[in-house]
């Protein structure tokens, strides 16, 4: 598991249930941290991560995306364009 305490209102958000289950592997689960992830388990991409976002909720927040070295910009840009500070990081 993690080996620091991970602070209650740091939400992680996930694409899809591998990302999920490698969070249970680390020791995150529901009850230790918030989880987003797409509404539609069928449908594991940035639009659907986007649509379970609380956007209005996350303006003038700041938010960590991890993700490849290709990975789309729709989720970085939504998240800017909704007043939140994006940083990111490619894994």
């Amino acid at each position: 598991g993690l080996s620091l305490s991970w602070p209650r209102q740091v939400a992680f958000a996930v694409m899809g249930e591998g990302s999920r289950q490698a969070l249970i592997r680390q020791g995150v689960t529901e009850d230790s941290a918030t989880v987003i992830s797409p509404l539609d388990p069928a449908r594991t991409d940035s639009d659907t991560l986007v649509e379970a976002l609380d956007l209005p909720g996350l303006a003038g927040k700041r938010v960590l995306i991890v993700r490849g070295e290709s990975g789309r910009e729709l989720l970085a840009n939504a998240l800017r364009e909704a007043g939140v500070t994006v940083c990111q990081v490619a894994a």
